[in-house]
């Protein structure tokens, strides 16, 4: 990318951005969406947020691990294959059930009975940011969904502009701070992106 475009895309990206907030504070949530989308698509690609819900839920999703009691290894738990093994008789007696379920360790191979099986649990540290959010929340009719969708378009929207000023933060690391031609230039890049603040 040209060395050119940096300040540019600095006093676009502020512009954009002061619109979104305005825009939301307003409730014009059509607005928002369209200055959100516009300050992603300033980014150059590799630094872009994708909206999806799939790619979200596979990122944010707590992740459960069985560890295994010969080698510990940490299993991920949806990618074990379950299934159920015969009791000895004198322990279905005790238990009053003839099977158990088993596992495989992945890494040893040993099977491993379930419920005697230590887990942990795994989920994202807050804030995290992916480089992904879900997409936007759609509204409906009714006085009841929109104060819903409100809520809902609130939640998303800051998500949304953390994930993209993260994106931001990240750009300007690669290709601003480390270029010699802008060392000496502020955050706010020039005299244009402080009049866009204003």
């Amino acid at each position: 990318m040209p060395q050119a475009r940096l300040p540019d895309i600095n006093t676009q990206y502020i512009k954009f951005t002061n619109e979104a907030v305005n825009s939301w504070k307003s409730e014009n949530y059509e607005a928002c969406l369209g200055s959100l989308f516009t300050l992603n698509a300033l980014m150059p690609e590799k630094y872009r947020v994708v909206i999806s819900n799939q790619e979200h839920k596979k990122l944010t999703n707590e992740q459960l691990w069985n560890i295994c009691t010969k080698c510990k290894h940490e299993n991920k738990h949806e990618d074990i294959k379950y299934y159920q093994l015969m009791m000895p008789y004198i322990d279905s007696v005790l238990t009053k059930t003839q099977y158990q379920e088993m596992w495989r360790c992945t890494e040893c191979k040993k099977e491993n009975i379930l419920l005697k099986s230590d887990m942990v649990q795994d989920k994202p540290k807050d804030p995290s940011y992916f480089k992904v959010v879900p997409e936007p929340p759609s509204q409906k009719d009714g006085i009841m969904d929109r104060r819903k969708y409100s809520t809902k378009f609130t939640l998303w929207f800051w998500t949304c502009l953390g994930e993209i000023e993260s994106q931001m933060a990240t750009f300007r690391d690669d290709n601003w701070t480390k270029n010699e031609l802008y060392q000496d230039l502020d955050y706010d890049g020039s005299e244009e992106a402080e009049d866009a603040t204003a």
